[in-house]
């Protein structure tokens, strides 16, 4: 059993009450989608928002109904990740012009998912080591890495290296 002690300096409790409020009531029961920026070291939750319905995301194609399927997928195999000695963890590269769906699309998927979203800003990481933290300090929760081409140390970084037809930094196969 563990004892918390909360505190404020104001002297309206209803901040304290919202908190503890919010705290208790279970995670599909809540409506907004928490919203995390990192912050040089350590993630700052900066808002909330609505969780948005996927069926108001439209992509061309069978796009999302194939995410759908693949996140869902990989959320119950985390069980055989860990048996196999592999990282627990999916990256997608979502690749368009502004004002093409990317960040709906985002906000759609981790709503569905109940998942937190924790936001990764290039000029917030100054080298690899940072970028590292930033990722391995990410909860379970969907992590973006807005304009990741605009990483300075992404160019920097040697090609990839190929050893028995995999690709280092690929996702692994099943």
């Amino acid at each position: 059993r563990e004892i918390i002690t909360l505190s404020t300096l104001s002297r309206d409790r209803a901040v304290l009450v919202d908190l503890l409020t919010d705290i208790t009531r279970p995670a599909e029961e809540r409506q907004e989608l928490a919203i995390y920026s990192w912050q040089m070291h350590g993630y700052r939750r900066v808002s909330e928002r609505p969780r948005r319905p996927l069926d108001t995301v439209h992509i061309p194609g069978d796009v999302k109904a194939r995410l759908i399927e693949d996140i869902a997928r990989f959320l119950e195999r985390r069980d055989w990740y860990a048996a196999h000695g592999i990282p627990w963890r999916r990256g997608y590269l979502l690749d368009g012009a502004p004002g093409t769906g990317k960040s709906s699309l985002i906000f759609a998927m981790a709503g569905h998912f109940n998942k937190p979203i924790y936001v990764i800003q290039p000029s917030m990481v100054i080298n690899d080591n940072a970028l590292h933290q930033a990722l391995n300090e990410a909860g379970s929760g969907f992590v973006v890495i807005e304009d990741a081409d605009s990483f300075s140390v992404a160019r920097e970084r040697k090609p990839a290296v190929v050893v028995n037809g995999v690709t280092s930094g690929s996702p692994y196969g099943e």
